[in-house]
Order: structure tokens, then sequence, then C-alpha cells
């Protein structure tokens, strides 16, 4: 298994990157806000596997996303790197 390569690391953040496994994805140049939010709830609700989700988003424009364990949020970026959508991860009870 290939170990995680630190490229980053603040107080706040670290960035790691791995081998490529797959092949890159093509990001659209506009984001499909609405969409991307109809697919994601669809996701969570477990209506498509990781693979698939990652490939529509990133045909509906979602270049990355960013967990931030200590606000507890998952923040989502289009190709412009914007600000797409912020959701608080739901505490485990």
């Amino acid at each position: 298994m290939d170990m995680p390569i630190i490229t980053e690391k603040t107080d706040t953040k670290s960035h790691c990157q791995l081998p490529a496994k797959y092949d890159s994805l093509g990001i659209a140049d506009e984001c499909n806000q609405e969409q991307f939010q109809d697919d994601l709830k669809k996701h969570q609700q477990g209506k498509s596997n990781y693979l698939t989700f990652i490939n529509r988003s990133a045909e509906l424009g979602i270049k990355k996303w960013e967990v931030c364990m200590q606000k507890m949020t998952c923040t989502y970026f289009d190709k412009a790197e914007n600000e797409v959508l912020t959701e608080e991860i739901p505490a485990v009870k």
C-alpha cells in the first residue's frame, strides 16, 4: 500500500498527496450548484457509490472538498476555487 506524502503542514491543515490510482477527471468550467446539492443528498442517502459521486461531482463543476475536523464541516469548491457549499458534519451519538 502506498503511503501518503505530506506536502504541507500547518497548525490547522495537512495536505497529503498519494500516487494516482485512477485517471484524472475533467472538471466542468461552470458549477451546477442546485444539481450538485441534489446529487450530494442522494449520495448521503446511499443511492450512489463513492466513485459515481466523484465522477458526477466533476461533471457538475466540483473540483474538491475540504474537511475541517475542528469546525466539523465539509466545504465543496468549484474549478475557480470558489466555495460552493459548506455542510456541518453531524456528531456521532
